[in-house]
């Protein structure tokens, strides 16, 4: 708001200008302001020429915000007047940037996230919290993009993990872990989930010297997942094996592309940030 202000009193303040200026006459020439001035907030810190079009600028500063505004005055219609808004006035090689960043830039403060709403009521009512199930949905949602698996996908693992012994929250990060697509990227094989899904999808793995390009499948423990022999100079798969990260549960050779899942890791061994609880609470109502 507060910028929003500081661009109409700048506006406001430039025609004004330019409708004395008319007044005045073009044989007067313009009444241009001195550097060191301060105008309706507004600070001049320089004023060039500019003989390629014959006009004049004369770079503000707000004192407040420190947003920078160019005016640029022609002298020959003495009516001509454009505004634009520039980080600063010139380049190394002296030429003004007139036609650059059509925006006011200001302090980082003024962008900084406050506790209430926009507006002259803002105050008066806070911002709300989340409730409990706004907090569950957004785990929820968070751990099916984190994985690339879609809403019925992801309730079908739920479900199988809720069946299995032991809690049903680390039974469905394991069951999520121990998928092929994911296992490639434990692996180094491929930079991000998404290429390893898409690396499994289109038959550039295999699992125990078979080709699969089911990238939901799920590993067990001893299973080999490895590079296709015609797939090992992909460019994508040699620049993500430069630097892989190694996992307690999984053993990987770098030289034949190929890796194997040792065991089944254990909730602590996955570094991945997830509060499953909140997922359980969700699906349990």
């Amino acid at each position: 708001m507060k910028r929003l202000l500081s661009v109409l009193l700048a506006i406001s303040l430039l025609l004004s200008c330019a409708a004395g200026l008319a007044e005045s006459g073009s044989q007067e020439g313009l009444a241009l302001p001195a550097a060191g001035d301060v105008i309706n907030g507004f600070e001049v810190k320089e004023i060039r020429d500019f003989p390629l079009i014959g006009a004049q600028l004369v770079l503000f500063e707000h004192l407040k915000t420190g947003g920078k505004l160019l005016w640029i005055a022609n002298q020959d219609t003495n009516r001509a007047f454009q505004l634009g808004f520039s980080t600063r006035p010139t380049d190394d090689t002296g030429l003004p940037h007139v036609f650059e960043h059509a925006t006011i830039f200001g302090s980082d403060k003024y962008f900084e996230k406050r506790n209430y709403p926009p507006g002259q009521h803002g105050l008066a009512a806070k911002r709300k919290k989340s409730k409990e199930y706004a907090t569950q949905l957004k785990e929820k949602q968070k751990v099916k993009y984190m994985y690339g698996v879609l809403e019925r996908q992801f309730h079908n693992t739920y479900d199988k993990a809720s069946r299995m012994a032991g809690q049903k929250g680390e039974n469905l990060v394991i069951l999520l872990e121990s998928r092929l697509d994911n296992i490639v990227y434990r692996l180094g094989i491929a930079p991000t989930r998404a290429a390893a899904r898409q690396l499994v999808s289109h038959h550039h793995i295999t699992l125990n010297g078979n080709v699969c390009s089911i990238p939901s499948t799920q590993v067990k423990a001893g299973d080999t997942v490895a590079v296709r022999e015609r797939s090992k100079s992909l460019e994508v798969i040699q620049n993500s094996v430069a630097s892989v990260t190694k996992y307690s549960w999984l053993d990987f050779d770098t030289k034949t592309l190929s890796g194997k899942f040792l065991n089944v890791p254990t909730r602590a061994e996955i570094p991945e940030n997830i509060n499953e609880q909140l997922i359980v609470d969700l699906y349990s109502k």
